[in-house]
């Protein structure tokens, strides 16, 4: 049977709306707030109404009305301006939640299920739009507990958002006995129970809030040094104030500055605070300030080189919604650069798919997107007839996106707080309490617990603010995700969450260099180690090596003239230990000339230990062999015996062994209980307490009294040295050696004198000290070397040179000597009967064909320092002139009586002769000269030959003791 026409046509719309409504109701759900709207109609048209206490009784049912002061616009410049976020969608979620205590929903919260059927209470609401202005919400809230008639008194207030708005606002709650319950509110100022005694809130307070912010910094990003920027308002002031008392007890090694910005910024406010911020040098910051202001701050933080440049980190308050990012920004802009890799913490619910409660309260809330309940939401707008210019939130227009806004972090603490004030009254009617006031109610309230859409609330029981370890904080992150049409885009990244004293991390985070790795809390500082230097290490190891090479080659000259006067006269073994300490204390400017720059720092404590022993084993060989030589001398010169002394290898090795047996064991017990270590410290410091400076140096610390006993005993040395030396100063050697042994003393001395107090002085001066130090040591090794060979190497130059003019030569007619008299020189005393001028300075010359230096007779190969100018030598020298100038005399008067008996002669023989014999006789008398006449000794023998002297006994008997003076001398 076919259906007529008009049939077919009803049945086809029939399936159309079959069809549309299965299809509308996947997208859209049932009307949830039912009950609000039937118990403000019913309240409001109520034939009798009576205030118990803080219930209204109308028509017999109480209602207790839960008032909001929440911002849903803001006044500017401009006028009225919308605000599209957080207040609209808050609103909403206390719609919900007065919806769930009036219904018993326990969906959410499993204390409210059934609430419906053991409480009598029903809950409405009122709506006041706070503008965020502390005066614009002080008069709300003193219009609301000041209206006539007393049934239309609130019951308790969810709000305010802003620390110094709900200041205001408890002020006044408080004064006329009606709770007070925020959402947002952290300032700690809010704690005061004598000033806000009906004040509560669900969020932990900004002590609360900076304890998680200063673990994350501390402890995940190991940050010391925190700048803060905060808005000088009770919000701000507070939450600084937390940030630092929490810093105390959870860092106290962290260091916080806070600088504040005024409420209301100028360029020239945002300029003059981030200069000051920059001043800091730190390279975190964190920002207390609100999201209208998050544009102005951050570019002018990107101008000052502070924000964007990839060192410089910034984290933010829950005071910069999370929103900022959604609409992105123009790329390469100020603000997209600064704003990536940017955090913000804050409590929240929960995160999105982690948190099954969190995850039903949003479903709960999209569960509003239907035309019948966004038409409730909308008649609660505040609407201002008197300005047509402004048009309130339209939610219509966009109810998805209105929607997906929920997820801000104060929404479900407004439901939350919608709940705790609910459960607070019917807990107090179920205690057999029908009716109760505000401060019931509140003491209620803050014994209450429950698992809500924030989380397991728990309040203190003083304050009424919520437990901070029963909240969850998040960081979430502004990561830069791409760019389309120059726009920079951003996705909010929930990094790490904050649960039970715990940060546990979700996803890496980004910083604003791009990378997951934590920049450094301060700009790093490379520290100036401080060396000797390349320059000066140089000059070290040319001193050390002018000091060993010549150590080395005045050994090999010794060795190779060992057996020469000038060798002999100073004793090889004497030059040999000398040489040889002057080679340890030379080496020791090696190892000063090293350091940690070019060998390990295991290596200079080695040499930290080495220096002292070779510096004072070489220092006691030199000194030792220098204040033996010095000591003999002296003794030579009291003794009353004038002969050659010998220095002997005893007389060196003794005090050596016994000085250098002191010296070892004191270096033994230093290194054992107070071992020399290098060790490099910190000399400066930045304002930061990080090193920019440091020195190494050998430390021999607890060691002052090992050296002071070694410095005691080199000085003591040293000393005793010094006043042999002086004592021997106007004594004349054999080659002037205690002279110049004063002179190198001397050097070593004078070089002290100015040395020592500048190293005193540089002591924290590693190039100074060094060279001060290799200064001495060089000086002296170096003049004790010079002063000891030069001249010796000089002297053995001149003997080889010496040549024998102007000296009378008397030879011995016994023996192989010749003896020389200085001073009688031919041609100044050519009459030798004239006498002296000046007593004679005797000396003993070997005279032998080829090398002078070499002789075999047995009083030159003695060794041993000769004294030349004895007290006794002086008095002898003179009775030995005297005796020389009487027979010199006599020698005089022989030659004048040989002469007168040559002519007797002569004239007898001229008488005897015949005249033929005459002129042989006449060239023979012509050969007749005077002995010391110039034409005749140019001769030779001939007046030996032509005249035979009368033998005389008294002088040939003396003529021995002649010589013997002579060679006495």
């Amino acid at each position: 049977m076919k259906l007529a026409s008009p049939s077919r046509s009803l049945l086809l719309c029939l399936i159309i709306i079959f069809f549309t409504s299965c299809f509308t109701s996947e997208v859209q759900s049932q009307p949830v707030l039912n009950t609000l709207r039937d118990y403000d109609l019913a309240r409001s048209q109520a034939l009798e109404a009576t205030r118990i206490q803080s219930i209204t009784v109308s028509d017999g049912v109480p209602y207790a009305d839960i008032a909001m002061l929440i911002p849903f616009s803001i006044i500017g410049d401009n006028g009225r301006q919308a605000v599209k976020e957080g207040g609209y969608q808050g609103m909403a979620a206390v719609l919900l939640a007065l919806e769930h205590l009036n219904t018993g929903n326990g969906t959410l919260v499993k204390e409210v299920g059934g609430l419906d059927e053991r409480c009598n209470i029903k809950f409405t609401t009122e709506v006041r739009d706070t503008t965020r202005s502390e005066m614009e919400s002080l008069n709300h809230a003193v219009e609301m507990t000041s209206r006539d008639e007393a049934t239309e008194l609130p019951t308790a207030f969810v709000g305010a958002f802003r620390s110094a708005v709900s200041i205001a606002t408890s002020l006044v709650t408080g004064l006329r006995g009606i709770p007070q319950i925020s959402p947002i509110s952290t300032s700690s100022q809010l704690d005061n129970v004598a000033q806000f005694p009906l004040f509560g809130r669900t969020v932990p307070s900004d002590d609360g809030t900076a304890v998680p912010a200063i673990k994350y910094l501390r402890q995940k990003l190991k940050v010391r040094y925190l700048a803060i920027l905060h808005i000088n308002d009770s919000y701000g002031n507070a939450y600084a104030a937390g940030m630092q008392r929490a810093a105390a007890l959870y860092a106290p090694d962290m260091t916080i500055q806070a600088f504040d910005l005024p409420l209301t910024l100028t360029a020239e406010t945002v300029e003059s605070a981030i200069a000051v911020l920059k001043s800091t040098g730190y390279q975190y910051f964190f920002g207390i300030f609100f999201t209208r202001q998050y544009e102005m701050v951050m570019t002018e933080a990107y101008a000052q080189g502070i924000a964007g440049d990839g060192k410089h980190n910034w984290m933010f308050s829950d005071a910069v919604s999370t929103i900022v990012t959604l609409e992105g920004f123009v790329a390469d802009s100020p603000l997209h650069l600064a704003t990536q890799g940017a955090v913000q913490i804050s409590a929240v619910g929960g995160v999105p798919g982690r948190d099954e409660r969190y995850d039903l309260f949003l479903r709960a809330m999209r569960d509003l997107n239907n035309p019948v309940d966004i038409a409730t939401l909308q008649s609660y707008h505040p609407i201002y007839p008197d300005e047509p210019e402004y048009s309130t939130y339209t939610i219509e227009e966009d109810p998805n996106g209105f929607f997906d806004l929920m997820t801000i972090g104060l929404v479900p603490f407004l439901y939350d707080a919608a709940i705790a004030l609910g459960l607070a009254a019917c807990n107090i009617e179920n205690d057999e309490n029908e009716y109760f006031d505000g401060y019931q109610h509140f003491e209620k309230f803050k014994e209450t617990e429950f698992q809500g859409a924030s989380g397991n609330n728990r309040f203190d029981p003083e304050t009424g603010t919520r437990l901070a370890d029963s909240a969850r904080f998040s960081l979430t992150n502004f990561v830069h995700v791409g760019t389309i049409a120059d726009t920079a885009s951003f996705n909010n990244v929930e990094t790490d969450i904050f649960q039970d004293g715990e940060w546990i991390s979700v996803k890496s985070r980004i910083f604003n260099d791009g990378t997951t790795i934590p920049p450094p809390g301060l700009p790093p500082v490379v520290p100036a180690n401080l060396y000797i230097g390349r320059s000066l290490r140089s000059v070290g190891l040319v001193l050390a090596g002018a000091i060993l090479t010549l150590s080395i080659g005045f050994t090999i000259w010794m060795v190779r003239y060992r057996k020469t006067r000038v060798v002999k006269a100073s004793q090889p073994i004497f030059l040999g230990i000398i040489a040889l300490g002057c080679f340890l204390m030379g080496t020791s400017i090696v190892f000063l000339s090293l350091d940690d720059e070019v060998v390990s720092a295991e290596t200079c404590s080695a040499f930290c230990i080495l220096t002292p022993w070779f510096f004072s084993f070489g220092w006691v060989l030199s000194f030792s062999a220098l204040f033996a030589k010095t000591q003999r001398v002296n003794k030579i010169f009291h003794s009353p015996k004038f002969h050659r002394m010998k220095v002997t290898v005893k007389d060196v090795m003794a005090p050596m062994i016994v000085l250098q047996t002191l010296s070892n064991l004191i270096l033994i017990l230093w290194y054992i209980y107070a071992k020399p270590m290098w060790i490099r410290e910190t000399t400066k410091e930045d304002s930061f307490g990080r090193e920019i400076e440091t020195r190494a140096f050998c430390s021999y610390a607890g060691s002052i009294g090992f050296a002071v006993s070694l410095g005691t005993l080199l000085l003591g040395v040293l000393g005793y040295t010094l006043q042999q030396a002086y004592a021997a100063r106007n004594v004349s050697t054999e080659f002037a050696e205690t002279e110049y042994i004063f002179l190198a003393l001397a050097a070593l001395l004078l070089v002290s004198f100015v040395g020592f107090p500048v190293l005193v002085i540089a002591k924290d001066d590693t190039q100074a000290r060094f060279y001060v130090s290799a200064a001495i040591i060089a000086v002296t090794s170096l003049s004790i070397l010079l002063l000891i060979f030069v001249p010796k190497i000089a002297a053995k130059k001149r003997r080889r040179r010496a040549s024998s003019a102007g000296v009378l030569e008397f030879t011995s007619r016994t023996g192989s000597r010749k003896f020389k008299i200085s001073g009688l020189h031919p041609r100044r005393n050519s009459h030798i009967g004239g006498g002296f001028q000046e007593p004679p300075k005797i000396e003993q010359e070997i005279l032998e064909s080829g090398d002078n230096d070499s002789s075999s007779d047995s009083d030159d190969d003695k060794e041993g320092v000769a004294v030349v100018q004895h007290p006794r030598a002086a008095e002898k020298l003179k009775e030995t002139v005297e005796e020389l100038q009487s027979w010199n005399t006599k020698l005089i008067a022989q030659v004048a009586r040989l002469e007168a008996l040559h002519r007797k002669t002569h004239a007898r023989l001229n008488m005897a002769t015949r005249p033929h014999d005459s002129a042989n006789l006449g060239e023979s008398s012509s050969t007749i000269r005077h002995p010391f006449d110039d034409s005749a000794r140019s001769r030779g023998p001939s007046f030996d030959q032509s005249i035979k002297p009368v033998p005389n006994e008294d002088v040939e008997n003396k003529t021995p003791s002649l010589q013997e003076a002579v060679k006495d001398v």
